[in-house]
Parts: C-alpha cells; structure tokens; sequence
C-alpha cells in the first residue's frame, strides 16, 4: 500500500533522537479510522511468539483439539547480512550515515510531524493499524527543496543496525524507508520487542538489498500504540547505515577473445569478463554501458545465488540480466550439478533451461521477470509473498512465500498456508483491508480458522474469510468436501460467504457479532462460546434465523412443579410473573394432563424440556410441532409412543432422550433438521417420514425386533451405514431417498420387496447386495445413485419399475439372475453407459433377454458363467439347453414356477435341447377355480405350464403348491406319489381328500353313481397319475385382519415318480377293468392329465373315442374326445370308462399346451389332429341341448347316427354323473340309461329330456351342434304342453325345485320341405303351432293355405310333426 506525501514541511536531519509518545486527537481520529485494518502485525515467527499468540487467542477448551490450528514460522530462503558481517575485504562500504560521530550519542529525537500522510495501494507494510501510533520520525534533510540526505545506487545493498531503548516495555519497527514517485515505501523492517527479558533494550539490524535507483532513502520507526504509555521516552544510539557490494574476483578478456563454456564468444558484444563468484562457480559477465549480463557459469554446488553487481575495474557494475540476448548460447553442460538458482535481484531473464539441473529458482522480489526464458517447464519458482502468480508462465509450479511443492494449488488465493498440525491448508488472499481466508484445503469435519498468517518473515493476524469476488459460490471449501463446522477466533470479524452454497451448517465464534454480506439460514447452528455476545446474536438481522446455541455456558434451569392437573400455566406464572419469554430451560414435575402439555408450546424461547419426573400417559399429537427453539427433550419412561407430529418441524431440535419409547407415529421428528442424538435401536415401528428432513441425523443401529419401517422413514438423513434386521420384509418407498451420505446397506434374507425410490439419489452408495427373497424392486429405486459400479439383480426378482438404475452413470456391470426378464414398468436405461454397459445373464436366457422390453436396450449381452442357484418363472419362458449350458446348472438350482394373478401373468416354461438340467427343488404353484361354461376360459385359475422337449431334465424333489377356491370340491391327480402324511395346510388350512371306489360302482345296480366316495387313509399315498378330490376351508386372519387364502402343499415322494412331471414322450395312462352287470357302470377310471401342462383331447392316440366326464365345479359335465373341443387342465382329474379290449390311453405330446394357448379365445383345440376330427362325419349329427338359469348352466347331447345302436356303448356314451345333492341344474337323457352323452340312431325320432334342478326359477333350453343342418327338432313340454322348433329359437320354462324325469320330449326330423304349398298330407285335421309355442290354427291344412301370414310353423298331424315356412 502507498504513502502519498501531502505537506510534511520540513524534517530536520537529526543524527540522533528520542521518540517521546504521547496521544493526540489526531492521533485518536486516525486511530479510529483506521481501526477495521487488519494487517496487524502480532510479532516475528519464533517459537516463544508462537506460543504468546497461541495464548493470547486460545480457544474454548471444549472445542475439539484438532480444531487448535496454528500457523508455522516465516522462513527465509536465506540469511540477511549482518553489519558485522560487512566489515571486511570482501565487500565494498559506503557508510552513509554514522550515529557514535555525533555530539550526543543518545540525544532525543523529536516527533516527526507526520500525521497527514495518507495511504495508496502499492505501499509494503508503511500504514495505520490499531496498534500503531501514527507519528513517525524520519531522518532526513529538506524534502520540499529536494535536498536529500542519501541517494541510493543501483547494484548496491543497504543496512540499518544499531540499539534502542525504553523507560517501559513495548514494540517498536525500526524501517529503511524509500521516496520514489512521490510515494513512499518501506524497503526493510526489523520488529523489536523490548520487555523485562531483554531490560528493555535491544539491537536493530536490517539489511535490504534491492532498493531503486537514485531514490532517497529515509530512517524510521513505528510505535506501536497498545505496548507503551503517554509520555514514555525511547531512545536510539549506535546508529548506522550501510551500502555496500560484494567483491569478486574478476578479470576483463581482450576483445577478440572467447570462452565459450561461459558464453563469451564472438557473438557477444560488450566487455568480457570472467568473475570468480566463489571457489565452486565462476561466471561470464559481459558489460554493456552502465550494465553487466551474465552469459555463462562454470560451477560444481548445488545451489548459486545472481549477484546484485559486480566490481569491475573499480566501479560498482548492476547485474540487469540472467542471460544475453535470448540465452540460446547459454551453456548448462558445465553446470550439471546445480539444482538451485536464487534470482533475486535480476528483472531480466534471457535463457533457455532446457539443458539445466535447475529444480528450484527463488526470487525475493514481487517484480516480474522480463525477456525471452523457456525451458522451465519442470522447475518450480518461489517467489515472495504479494507476488502474483498470473504474471509467470511456463513453470512447473509457482510457490508463494512458504509454499511447498506438496501444499495444494489454490484456485482464487495469493498463497496457502499449512496448519500447525500439516494435515490442513488454507488459502490467504491479501487485501487493502488486510489477509482472508479464501480456500480451505481439508478432509475433516471440523476445522479451525487460522489465527494468523506468515507474511515477509513475520506473522500477521487473520481476521476476515470468504471470498468476495464471487460471494463465495463453492469456492471457500471447493476442497473440503467433509466439512461440518468451523472455529472462529475472536480476531474475526468479516466473513463473505454464501452459506447455502457451502457444505459447514455449524459455527464456534468466540468473538462478538461478524459482519456478514448472507442473512444466514435456519439450518445454520451458531455456538456462542462467550455469553455477553449472546444476545447480540439473537438480535442481528443476519444471524438471528440460525440456531444461536450457547457454547461452553448455559442458561439457568426453571423447575416448574404441577401440583395438580391442569394447574401447568398457573404455575409458570406464578413463578415467572407471567413473563412467557423469561425461562429457556424448563423441567416439569408433577402430575399433568393433555392441558398442561399443550400449555408448554406457550413458553417462546423454550431451549430444553426436561418431562423426566413428570407424570401423564401420552403425549398428544403435534405436541410441540414448529417450535423452532427447542434443541433438547427428555421423556418420562413409561412413555412408550411418540405421536403424530409431535416434533414435527422442530428445526433445531438437536436430542431427545426417550428410554421407553417403541412406537414413532407418521412425521413425528420431520424437518427435524438439526437432530442427532436420539437412539433408535429400540423402536419397533417406525412410521411415514418418522425422521424424514431430519439433515444432521445418523442412525447405525436398528431394534433386531422392528417390524415396519415407514415410507420415507429416513428421507434426507445422513445415515451412512445400516443393517435391515430380518423381521423387515418391505422396504416401503423412498425409504432412503437423498440419503447422500449412505454407503452401505445391509438387507436381511427375509427382504421380498424394495419400493418406489428406496435409495433415490443415494449418491456415495458404492455396492448393494440384494438377496434372493426379493421378487419385486420399485421405479427409481436406485435412480442416481452415482457411486454404484455394479448391481446384481437376484434370480426372484420378478419386477422392477422403470428408471431404477437410471443416472447411474458408474455402472459397467448388470448382473440378472432371474432366468426370466423380470417385467419392467419402463425404461431403466437412461444415464447408462451402453457403449460399454454389460448385462450378464444365463446363457441359455440371453435369448429371451434379447427380446424382452427394455432388456433389449442393452448393446451388449453376455452369458453370464455363474452357477445358477435359483430359476424362477412367472411368464411365458424358453430354454434351448445346451450341453454348453451344463456349468452354469451343475448346482441343481431350486426351479419355481408360478402366477401373479395380480397382473394375469402365468408362469409357461417350454424347454428343449440336450443340454442337462438336474433341479434340486422343483416348486410347482398353482391357483385353483370351477371350469367357465366355456370349458377352456377360467376366471380365477391360474395354472402354470411345464412343455419339456428337453432330454435330461429332473429334480430332487417336486413340491406343488395350490390355492384352491374354498368350499368347493376340486378334481386333481399329480404326476408323482403323494404321501399323505406330507400334506400340508398353509396357516392351518382345513382339507379332506377322497378317493373313488370304481369297483364299488361297478356292483351298483343303480343309475346315480352316489356312494362311491371314501376318505384317503392318513397314511396312505396319492398314487402318479390316479384322480382324488379335496375340498379346503381357512377361516383364519392375519395381523391385518385379513382372512387367509386355503393353500395345500403336496410335496413328491422319494420315489422314481416324481420324474414323470418332466415327460418328454407320449405317456401311457393305463386303465383299470371293473366288471359290471350293466354297462354304464363298468370300469370306470378317475385318473389325471399326465402331463404338467393343459392337454387337447383331440390328440388322444389309439382312435380313443370313449367320452371323459370332468367336475365343474357343481356338476359334472361329459365331453367326447371326437365332438367336443375338450382341453384338460394341469392336475386335473377325469372319469374315464375303459373300453372293451383297451388297457390304456395314450396322450399324444403333440396335445400339449401352455397357459396362454389353452386359455386364448384365438385358438381352436384340435386344430393339429385332423385324424380325430375327421371322425365327425356328415353322417352324425351332433344335438347340444344347452339349459342355463339361475346361476346355473349344463348340457345333454344327442348324437344321431345310423350306424349307432339304442343301446349303451362306452365308446361313444356317457352316462350322467350327479352330485349326491343337486347343486345346480342338472340335464340328462333319460332312457335305458340316464345319458350325458347318448349316440343313437334316428329310430322313431322321438327322445326325452329329464332333469334335476337345485334351485326353483326360470331357466332357457336351446340348441346347438354340429352337422344339424336340415334337421328338425320339436321340444314339447309335458307340464305345459308347448312345443317350440329348438333350431329356431330357445324355449323359456320355468322350474320347480327337485327332478322331473321326463320334462321334455324331443321330435327329430329331417324335411326337405321349406314352404307350405310342399307339405303332403290328407288329414282333413291338423294343428298348427307358431315359434313361440302357441297354437295358431286348428283344422284343414287347406284352409290354413289361403289365410296363413307368413312365418315359420310346426303342423302336428297325430305322431308326426313337420316344419313349415309361409313366404
């Protein structure tokens, strides 16, 4: 900073002097202008000031003690000379000015009367601070005329020594002062500090050796204000000043001469010399006029330092360059071992380095460098403090003042400084207002700010951080990532800094209020750690939204005592004079009521709530929501929930002590932001946004009992590690949204579903393992979670939302398990690296991968060589096996297949190939419900599908699992053999199965197969391939009061047959002969669908035409193999009569089905097995008597055929099956034999329909079939005597409950006849009967000719009927 000279007038030159201090009222003004300077010199860099300063600003003792940070000594790159050093033959003296040759050797000086000065920008360290007196004494001559005592020279160096004493101790700045543009600067400055130690008496020594030009130079000395008393004399003897220059050795070379190692050659022009620096370095001087250039150097040290000048031929010669022209002829072969070159003196450098050692060049000068340099790339320049970096280039690295190497580069400093203890930096910027803290350079939490910096060889306080120039954004701790809190001396008292922008919310000030640009915000906490300064905080605009927190102090304590119920505020007031601002920390005793905790939230400036001793049953809800000024709560022990919004917006509510709690209600601490101390290791619930907001909390340790975790429980929290106990099945959405802190997560075994944003942002999450129990993971579960390098998805998962891995940049590797792509809600690509992403997947599932949605945006797929542990199966899903494939499966993975019927999706596994797949445990589930009257079309079953085309495919052991309707009766049959005593019924499932007693029906003498049922024995076996029924009932509730589902599990016997699931071939079912008097009671089989998938009938082998009879649930129902359209279910059980002369039947592989071919409404069954629909022939004609009503529907059939016989045969009949009590509706043909199906030939055309009915109502018979065409059929109802044509229109009837054996009588004609003219009869008398039943006309047909409307009728004449059509 500059000096401007306004009026001094005239100073005496004065040879010796005494300063005599005394305060004056411009003094104190200046004083108090000045006094926010903050370049305050507080002593030199030893150990001994080190330790005074560490004292005089030590911090509070509570304050952590890494937080004690303290700045090194200044250190010089080398030593000042001495005046003692001087006075010898090595050095040419000028002395300039002699204190022992005056008269008086200790006469007094007067005060120089130097009060007007004012301050520039440019000056050193001449200035006003509030520690300096603002008189100087400056010996010198008439400054007005110019008349300059000492004039200095270029090329030489000056000192100052001498001694000065004081009647009482202080600290005095003896300075060589310099004019030179009207302005005046300090060149040198010695600091002394007169005490008892030294009797307050001491030697000044100063030596600067880079002063300009013929400039005049001055002596003068600083007081500082604060270290002496008015009126104290201090007194200087023994006074001299000095310049000088080195003497060399030196010898001129003739003209014409070269030496060419030190770069005099004949392209030098000028003078040559050679000077001989020292015994080890001998350098090329060239003299051009006035001035000296170094050209060359010989030398064998390490280090050299330029010389101000050299003496040649007499005469004093400035050294001005390091270098010549543009240094290229500089030769550095002869200098190999010089690694350190000192330049301080010398503005111009004209060399190229390329050739050097040099590691280090030092410069004690701010003044740039000029001229043409290269070559530095690898060498580190030091330069002074003040010098500025921007004005070098090339170098490695630019050093400031005590700057090394391994210190960090600033970005917006002048230098860094180290911290006492090394591990921390600081970046210092200097200013008109004295040194900031601009840059932090640490990995700690907490950091104190330094105290002072080193500047010139001393140290100067630190008074001001932040960063004006950018206010802040980022840059003050852009290298303290981890930053939490920051100590503040109380030297501070600026700071500029963007709180919101920076990473620190916590402050430890000792001093009193800073000055600040940013209002801090309500998340900032402020520790006052000196009580008067307290209330200063709350009242300062800026300061008072932070949490103004005492430190090392606190507030005294109001005991509040209820003495009964509802008297809280009573007694407050009474002990505080109704003063509701007055008491901060409270506790409260006695017993209180919902009132009197209500009545708390009155108390303003409530800090801490001690409820310990106090006595009530719950806290009520929202209890002391949005009070912003509490930091502390202590609950009672029988306090066992914290309810709803209880804290809820507590900002600076930093612990709570609650040693009963369990329970934590919905949003109880939300936007609890400066909570840490609460332990939650014993809370068994925890509720929505329970500690969401909550910044500053970080939790490691849950209750091993908690049974929920609340949606966004911990949203925003700085929870870093944590363990998800196994009593955690869920983790609900955004669970851990923004928690940026976290970077490992445990999940327990038990886990089955990750929600919506669980680790949304997550950004230092660096692995998760998911476990196999996991089916589904949420959208954005792990969107943004940069850190993450790699996820393995497990072989469960069924589901996974859109975006969950997006953003997540860091991924390179995707490991899917599940053999099956998982269904995805969406893209989850986005923000991957598909260049160079990979998904690993099972080889043999890559494929499928290939085309699944969204799976497909990944470019690159590769087999993933993992033995596969787990394939589970929810949808439809291909295995080509491979022998390639055998690796990967060599573990006997557990095999799954299953439904969502949440979704509709069904797991179909269709494999193939020689690959082998050996399942340890195959898990078959299954969901059970009646037959659609469609047969093929099921509301709520869900079956899954195994088509195996694969050679070698087994398992360990076959576990089906079935959640079956209740209270119903269910066909079913296993592939392998079930013990009985292995059944079980999940959460107490009832279940009863029966079996049937062919035999026992074929002894019956009776046309209703009743009593042929009976219980399996406890110990018996489901046999392969056999038919049961089991009916299950579970009235049982969960925790959610939820009635439990009725699900059996039927696990395989150790035996051979719990391979045949995994047929391959066609599979023989073989049938049993029962013998019986009548044929529609012989041999009948109940067995089941041998293959674990749906099954076409049409595909039966062996010209099987027999009709199979299945249960719908409530009544059964027959189907031919050749007429009907019949698919059999997996697991499901049928009866079957053995034919004549047949053992077996053979269901051909090609019948075959999965789930979605079986149950689509675009596939016809038998549409692959022509050969058996061929035997539909025009020659049989296929009558559906179809009746539906009252929630209930069956159908009887007629099958006209001329090749057929009256009487029953198990080829193509059926006889009917009936429930022992009707349950529905149910419809027959009664003859010799109650028929389902009944194949006959025409004969007289007359059959009857019976039926039985379970509920009374209305009910509608129509028809249907198959090569009907040109056929008439006639229903007449015997109870009401209408007859109506089936073909052209249903019949309404309505029922009684109970049979009626002959309801219906059917007339089956085939006419050709399709118009009344062409009907050929006698009868004189006919009756005529219209479509709806009713009797139209009765008499002669030719009467009815001339008048008939046109339509269609049927004309009775006595047995025989014919249809008519009236055009």
């Amino acid at each position: 900073m500059k000096r401007n000279l306004q009026s001094l007038g005239v100073l005496f030159a004065i040879v010796c002097c005494t300063l005599a201090y005394a305060t004056t009222s411009n003094g104190t003004k200046l004083f108090k202008q000045f006094n926010s300077s903050v370049k305050q010199l507080v002593g030199v860099a030893d150990d001994s000031n080190k330790l005074k300063i560490k004292n005089n600003l030590k911090l509070p003792e509570s304050v952590i003690a890494r937080a004690l940070q303290q700045v090194q000594p200044a250190k010089s790159c080398r030593k000042l000379l001495k005046a003692r050093a001087i006075n010898n033959n090595d050095y040419y003296i000028d002395t300039l000015w002699y204190h022992n040759n005056c008269p008086n050797k200790e006469s007094k000086l007067t005060n120089a009367l130097t009060t007007q000065a004012t301050f520039g920008e440019n000056s050193e360290i001449i200035m006003h601070t509030d520690k300096e007196v603002l008189s100087y004494a400056i010996t010198a001559t008439d400054l007005e005329q110019k008349n300059y005592a000492w004039t200095t020279k270029k090329g030489m160096s000056y000192n100052l020594c001498g001694d000065i004493k004081s009647e009482n101790p202080c600290t005095i700045k003896p300075c060589l002062v310099y004019l030179q543009d009207n302005n005046l600067y300090v060149a040198k400055q010695d600091f002394v500090v007169l005490d008892t130690i030294n009797n307050n008496s001491a030697h000044f020594d100063i030596s600067a050796d880079n002063l300009p030009k013929e400039v005049p130079v001055f002596i003068a000395f600083i007081v500082y204000e604060d270290s002496m008393t008015a009126g104290q004399t201090i007194t200087v003897s023994n006074t001299e000043l000095y310049a000088y220059a080195k003497i060399y050795e030196s010898r001129e070379l003739p003209y014409d001469s070269i030496v060419p190692e030190l770069g005099l050659t004949e392209n030098v022009w000028g003078d040559k010399y050679i000077v001989k620096c020292d015994s080890s370095t001998t350098i090329g001087v060239v003299r051009d006029g006035d001035n000296g250039y170094i050209t060359g150097i010989v030398t064998n040290a390490e280090t050299f330092e330029v010389p101000i000048s050299v003496i040649l031929n007499g005469e004093v010669v400035p050294i001005i360059s390091f270098g010549y022209n543009n240094g290229d002829s500089f030769d550095w072969s002869h200098a190999q071992s010089l690694t350190t070159l000192i330049i301080n003196h010398v503005d111009n450098i004209n060399n190229n380095f390329s050739g050097s050692a040099i590691t280090d060049i030092y410069r004690n000068t701010k003044n740039n460098f000029y001229g043409d340099y290269s070559g530095v790339e690898n060498i580190y320049l030091h330069l002074p403090y003040g010098a500025k970096r921007n004005d070098y280039y090339g170098f490695k690295r630019i050093l400031i003042g005590d700057e090394k190497p391994y210190y960090p580069e600033p970005n917006n400093s002048d230098f860094v400084i180290k911290s006492e203890n090394e591990d921390d930096f600081f970046g210092i910027s200097e200013s008109d207002e004295g040194f900031i803290v601009t840059e932090i350079f640490t990995d700690k939490d907490t950091i104190a700010l330094p105290l002072a910096t080193p500047y010139n060889e001393y140290l100067y306080i630190v008074n001001k951080f932040g960063y004006d120039s950018n206010y802040g954004y980022g840059s003050l701790c852009k290298h303290a990532p981890n930053l939490k809190a920051i100590v503040i001396s109380e030297y501070y008292y600026y700071c500029d800094v963007n709180w919101s922008r920076n990473p620190f919310t916590t402050l430890y000030i000792k001093g009193d209020v800073l000055e600040t640009r940013w209002n801090l915000p309500s998340s900032m906490t402020v520790y006052v750690c000196n009580q008067n300064f307290y209330s200063n905080y709350l009242a300062n605009n800026a300061w008072r939204n932070a949490s103004i927190q005492p430190y090392g102090w606190d507030f005294e304590l109001f005991t509040i005592d209820v003495a009964r119920k509802g008297e809280f505020a009573q007694t407050y007031i009474e002990k505080t004079d109704a003063n509701w601002d007055l008491a901060m920390n409270v506790k409260v005793t006695g017993t209180l009521n919902e009132t009197d905790l209500n009545n708390i939230k009155n108390i303003t400036n409530l800090r801490k709530l001690d409820l310990s001793e106090a006595k009530f049953d719950k806290l009520p809800n929202s209890f002391l929501q949005n009070k912003t000024s509490l930091i502390e709560v202590v609950l009672p022990e029988n306090i066992t929930e914290i309810e709803s919004n209880a804290f809820n917006r507590c900002s600076r509510l930093e612990k709570v002590v609650a040693p009963g709690v369990k329970i934590i209600k919905n949003s109880a601490f939300y936007y609890c932001q400066s909570l840490t101390d609460i332990d939650i290791s014993k809370f068994t619930y925890i509720g929505n946004n329970a500690f969401a907001e909550c910044k500053k909390l970080c939790p490691t340790k849950l209750a091993d009992d908690i049974i929920y975790l609340g949606e966004s429980a911990f949203y925003r929290t700085s929870i870093t590690e944590i363990t998800i106990p196994e009593t955690i099945t869920s983790l609900n959405s955004s669970l851990f949204q923004e928690c940026s802190n976290l970077t490992k997560v445990t999940l327990p075994n038990s886990l089955v579903r990750i929600g919506n944003y669980a680790f949304y942002h997550c950004t230092m999450l660096q692995s998760i393992d998911i476990p196999e129990s996991v089916i589904s993971i949420g959208y954005d579960a792990f969107n943004g979670c940069k850190e993450l390098r790699e996820i393995t998805i497990p072989s469960n998962v069924q589901s996974i939302g859109s975006s969950f891995i997006s953003a997540c940049d860091s991924i390179m590797t995707v490991k899917c398990k599940s053999i099956v792509p998982p269904t995805t809600g969406g893209n989850f690509t986005n923000g991957l690296d598909l260049n160079h992403c990979v998904l690993y997947v099972a080889p043999f599932a890559i494929d499928a991968y290939r085309e699944a949605d969204n799976w497909k945006d990944f470019y690159i797929i590769k087999p993933l060589n993992e033995p596969v542990k787990n394939i589970y199966i929810n949808r439809p899903m291909s295995f080509d096996l491979q022998s390639a494939d055998n690796a990967v499966l060599q573990e006997n993975p557990n095999m799954t297949l299953t439904y969502n019927n949440n979704n509709n999706t069904v797991g179909q596994l269709s494999a193939s190939g020689d690959g082998t797949l050996s399942a340890g445990v195959f898990n078959i589930f299954h969901s059970f419900d009646n037959r659609d009257k469609n047969y093929y079309e099921y509301a709520n079953d869900y079956r899954t599908t195994l088509v195996n085309n694969a050679e070698n495919m087994r398992a360990d052991s076959v576990v089906c699992t079935i959640n079956f309707k209740k209270n119903t009766w269910h066909f079913i049959s296993f592939q392998y053999d079930v013990m009985m005593k292995d059944i079980v019924g999940i959460n107490n499932t009832d279940f009863v199965i029966r079996q049937y007693n062919s035999a026992n029906r074929a002894q019956s003498d009776s046309i209703v197969a009743n009593n042929n049922w009976e219980d399996v024995a406890a110990d018996g076996v489901l046999q392969a391939g056999k038919g049961y029924i089991i009916q299950v009932a579970n009235n049982g509730r969960d925790s959610l009061n939820n009635v439990y589902d009725a699900v059996v599990t039927f696990p395989s016997r150790n035996t051979v047959t719990k391979n045949k699931l995994f047929a391959s071939t066609n599979v023989i079912v073989p049938l049993e002969e029962y013998p019986a008097e009548f044929a529609h009671n012989r041999s009948w089989n109940l067995v089941g669908n041998p293959y674990p998938c749906y099954y076409d009938m049409h595909f039966l082998q062996d010209d099987f035409t027999t009709p199979i009879v299945v249960w719908r649930g409530r009544n059964y129902q027959a189907y031919s193999p050749v007429d009907d359209d019949i698919i059999l279910r997996p697991n499901e059980a049928f009866f079957v009569q053995r034919p004549i002369e047949t053992e077996q039947m053979t269901f051909g592989i090609e019948g075959r089905l999965d789930y979605t071919a079986a149950t689509s409404t675009d596939v016809t069954p038998g549409a692959k097995a022509p050969a058996m629909m061929g035997k539909t022939t025009s020659n049989r004609s296929v009558f559906n008597f179809n009746v539906e009503g009252s929630g209930s529907d069956d159908r009887a059939r007629i099958v006209m055929n001329e090749k057929a016989t009256m009487n029953y045969n198990i080829n193509t009949d059926a006889c009917k099956f009936f429930a022992e009590q009707p349950q529905s509706i149910e419809l027959y043909v009664n003859g010799d034999v109650r028929y389902d199906i009944c194949e006959r030939p025409l004969a007289n055309g007359i059959a009857t329909l019976g039926m039985r009915v379970a509920t009374a109502g209305t009910y509608t018979l129509s028809l249907n079939g198959r090569n009907i065409e040109g056929w008439t059929v006639i229903l007449t109802d015997t109870e009401t005597g209408s007859s109506v044509v089936l073909n052209d229109t249903p019949y309404l009837f309505e029922a009684k409950a109970g049979e009626t054996a002959s309801r219906f009588v059917l007339t089956f004609k085939q006419s050709q006849t399709n118009a009344i003219n062409g009907i050929e009869t006698s009868a004189a008398n006919v009756r005529i009967v219209n479509t709806t039943g009713a009797v139209v006309f009765e008499g002669n047909i030719n009467n009815f000719r001339a008048t008939a409307p046109a339509g269609v009728y049927v004309v009775v004449e006595a047995d025989k009927a014919y249809k008519i059509v009236v055009k």
